[in-house]
C-alpha cells in the first residue's frame, strides 16, 4: 500500500509540482522573454528520495528515484498574457525500496504543467497565482535550453498516517 501511494505521490508532484528551493550558488537572470515560444520536455528526475510513512510512532522508509523516458511533450509559453500549455506525454520510470523490497512501475505523465500562468524572476520560474503559485528554480538557460530544479519537503496526513517526502526534482526544457 505504502508503495501504490509513493506512486500516486510522486505522479502527482512530477506532474503538479508543489514545492521548490531558490537557492542556487550561481543564478541565472531570466525575463519573461527567455521563455516565450514552444519548448520540447526532454527530461525529467529525481535522485536520492525518500518518503517515511509514519504512524502510532513506528515509521517506514521508503527510498525512490524516477526517470522520464519516451518524451512526446511539449510547453508553450505566451507572453501578453502570461500563459503555459503543455501538450504531449511522457513515460516515469518509479523505482522504490522498501523494507529491502524494490519495486519498479511505470506511468504515463501528461499535461505536467497544471497552471495557466507563468512569470519569470531573477533565477526563478513561477507558475500559478496567488495561493496556488509554485516556483522552480532555473539552474541553467540558454536559447535552446532550460534546466529546472525544485527541493520537494512535504509532509501530508493520509489516513491517521504522516508521510513525509524529501527529494530534489530536476526537469529540462529544449527548442
Amino acid at each position: 500500500m505504502i508503495n501504490k501511494y509513493l506512486v500516486s505521490i510522486l505522479a502527482v508532484f512530477t506532474l503538479l509540482i508543489t514545492a521548490c528551493s531558490d537557492d542556487n550558488d550561481n543564478p541565472v537572470i531570466a525575463t519573461n522573454a527567455s521563455f516565450v515560444g514552444i519548448w520540447n520536455l526532454t527530461a525529467v528526475e529525481t535522485n536520492n528520495g525518500t518518503s517515511t510513512y509514519s504512524l502510532d510512532g513506528e515509521s517506514i522508509v521508503t527510498e525512490f528515484e524516477a526517470v522520464g523516458k519516451d518524451f512526446d511533450a511539449t510547453v508553450l509559453f505566451s507572453e501578453n498574457p502570461n500563459t503555459i500549455i503543455s501538450e504531449g506525454s511522457y513515460t516515469t520510470v518509479l523505482t522504490t525500496n522498501t523494507l529491502g523490497e524494490t519495486n519498479t512501475e511505470e506511468q504515463e505523465g501528461e499535461n505536467y504543467f497544471d497552471a495557466s500562468e507563468w512569470r519569470a524572476e531573477g533565477n526563478t520560474l513561477y507558475f500559478g497565482s496567488g495561493d496556488e503559485e509554485v516556483s522552480f528554480t532555473i539552474t541553467s538557460l540558454t536559447d535552446t535550453k532550460i534546466n529546472l530544479s525544485f527541493e520537494m519537503n512535504t509532509t501530508q496526513d493520509f489516513f491517521g498516517a504522516d508521510i513525509h517526502t524529501v527529494a530534489t526534482y530536476y526537469m529540462t526544457l529544449t527548442k
